[in-house]
């Protein structure tokens, strides 16, 4: 039944013998005193307020978003989403003989770091090797980037929901070794974007409802001079190709279609430069136009500006999450977005260096990669707080 409320149709039965005349009076008694009490708090003020009570208007309005005594968060419910950038695992080199020296996760990249990604609503980043036992490096490829399947582990531990495998490294060992890749992925409950076992796989888009708000994940590869990575086909293994950018232009347009905000990640640029070039510039707004709510690049290695188009950002390249040893800022991107887009973004520091990540907690440090971020970004501006925004 419903609180002070007599539910349809519910009767109480009178107890026989007994007589009604002093429950009539006593109706009447309540009836007067409940006359009163109203006279008493409307009569213009006048009268004692109850203890607690609000008198401001904005006070009251809060007061009341109460149901049985409980605070009702009117709030925009938001999907907190993290992203990185390129993450290799290679044995006998790179990061993962450092990680099997001192054991632990948490000593490889900060703490901090890792509270980051394992707080998201979704933590997302690029696969940028096979997964594998199986294959042979590909014929007269210098660099060939494989992983033994027991790291998949580190994937978990590192919060990791989604991958994008569009990227030039992910069929270093053939087609077995990305079959396994993918199926290994599977298993441990880690969506990916980008490639697959076959060209429907690398087109589908990934979808995730997250507190109500369906936030979508696209990729593609435009990354290679030499191309040594296939695209996929309808029987074969491969990644999504956009060097005729077409086909992705259509995955995006139809994913944009169904869901509330769109993802797409694309790996494309010059390697080991800070400067975006004019075809990523070109690419990223016809990927806007497409559909696309964000633009993220990786591929570059490093650091490369951002930049908005119409209220849209083009963040040209988010550089190596935790790669090698080489010594370079790095950094994760946060977003908050709601049912009608994008509410805010912001960029956690860190540096890679001697094969860890470390998060950058001194404020002049972080300063320093902030001033350095906004200088390669056209329009953008970046608080003492990281948080990102576009100039006036």
């Amino acid at each position: 039944m419903a609180k002070g409320r007599q539910q349809a149709g519910y009767r109480t039965t009178k107890p026989q013998g007994l007589r009604t005349w002093p429950f009539v009076v006593a109706a009447l008694v309540l009836c007067v005193a409940i006359a009163w009490c109203a006279v008493a708090k409307f009569s213009g003020g006048q009268g004692a307020e109850a203890a607690g009570a609000q008198t401001d208007p904005a006070d009251a309005s809060a007061s009341s978003a109460h149901i049985d005594g409980q605070p009702v968060d009117y709030e925009e419910p938001r999907a907190e989403i993290v992203i990185a950038g390129d993450l290799c695992f290679a044995e006998d080199g790179f990061v993962l003989d450092h990680f099997d020296e001192v054991g632990k996760l948490d000593e490889c990249i900060s703490p901090e770091i890792l509270d980051v990604t394992n707080g998201a609503d979704l933590f997302f980043l690029n696969h940028e090797y096979a997964i594998s036992d199986r294959g042979e490096p590909l014929a007269g490829k210098y660099y060939t980037f494989r992983a033994n399947p027991d790291r998949m582990d580190l994937l978990k531990q590192m919060g990791v929901d989604l991958v994008s495998l569009a990227n030039n490294h992910v069929y270093d060992y053939g087609a077995d070794a990305m079959l396994d890749t993918v199926e290994l992925l599977q298993q441990a409950g880690i969506a990916y974007v980008g490639g697959g076992r076959n060209i429907e796989e690398a087109r589908r888009p990934a979808f995730f409802d997250i507190n109500g708000i369906k936030v979508g994940f696209v990729a593609a590869s435009n990354a290679e001079k030499m191309r040594y990575t296939p695209q996929a086909e309808d029987d074969s293994p491969g990644v999504l190709l956009a060097y005729d950018t077409t086909e992705f232009d259509q995955v995006i347009e139809q994913a944009s279609q169904e869901c509330d905000y769109l993802i797409a990640y694309i790996h494309w640029g010059d390697e080991d430069t800070n400067d975006y070039n004019a075809l990523q510039q070109e690419l990223g707004r016809e990927f806007l136009e497409s559909g696309a709510d964000i633009v993220v690049g990786g591929h570059p290695h490093v650091l490369q500006g951002m930049e908005y188009v119409d209220g849209k950002p083009v963040v040209y390249s988010l550089g190596d999450f935790w790669f090698n040893d080489e010594t370079k800022y790095a950094g994760l991107l946060k977003l908050s977005v709601g049912r009608d887009g994008l509410k805010g973004m912001s960029f956690v520091p860190c540096m890679q260096e001697g094969y860890e990540t470390h998060y950058l907690s001194d404020p002049e440090d972080q300063a320093e990669l902030f001033d350095f971020l906004e200088r390669l970004s056209p329009n953008v501006k970046i608080d003492e707080a990281g948080v990102v925004s576009e100039k006036a």
